[in-house]
Order: C-alpha cells, then structure tokens, then sequence
C-alpha cells in the first residue's frame, strides 16, 4: 500500500478546482451587485410613476371641476414620496398638455410632459 503520490496529481486538480470555486464566487457577487444596482432604479421608477398617477388623478378631478382654474394655476401635489407641480397650457381646442416636474425624495427632478383631452 502507497502512502504518497509520487507524481504529484493531488496539488493541480486541488488548485484547479480551487480556481473554478473562485471563478464561480466571483461571478456570482458581480451578479449579486448588479441586482441590487437594478433593483434600486427600479424602485426608483416605480416611485417617480406612482407619484405621477396619484398627481395626475387629483389633476384630473380638479380638471373636470373647474377647467379655467387648471389651466392658469400651477397644480402642486405633495406626497411621501414626493412632490409633483404641473403648468398647463391649451395646445388645442379640445385638447391641453402639462409638464410635470417630479421631485421625489432625495432624488432629482424629472420633467415629464402629458397630454389630455377635453370635452
């Protein structure tokens, strides 16, 4: 019975497997990181879009009440997630467009701009 390796196979296919381990780790944290990364900016998006529905709703139940009063005042709508402003302006007759500046909470302000038709 052999004690020893004498041809010394046991250090290469430990340092490979080694090796293979550390590959597969290191994918898998750089994985991990941009997951998170996305995960953020979708939260991000997902925030800016509520802030925007909610803004726009209330715009929108102002709008059908007094129409005059929506087109010539800024909207401003705070929330906690953020705050959204609309200027109005008549693009046609049956139709205006707003630009919302949407400021969510520690993040930049995003101008966005929509449309809408009137009766």
């Amino acid at each position: 019975m052999k004690l020893f390796n004498d041809t010394g196979m046991i250090f290469p296919w430990a340092a490979g497997l080694a090796a293979i381990l550390f590959i597969l780790l290191s994918s898998s944290l750089f994985q991990y990181k941009n997951q998170i990364i996305a995960t953020k900016v979708y939260e991000s998006h997902i925030r800016e879009q509520h802030l925007l529905s909610v803004a726009e709703t209330q715009f929108v139940q102002v709008l059908s009440k007094n129409y005059e009063e929506a087109i010539h005042t800024p909207f401003i709508v705070s929330t906690p997630d953020g705050k959204a402003t609309a200027s109005c302006m008549e693009e046609q007759e049956d139709s205006i467009e707003c630009e919302w500046s949407l400021t969510p909470l520690n993040k930049d302000t995003k101008i966005i701009k929509t449309y809408y038709q009137v009766k």
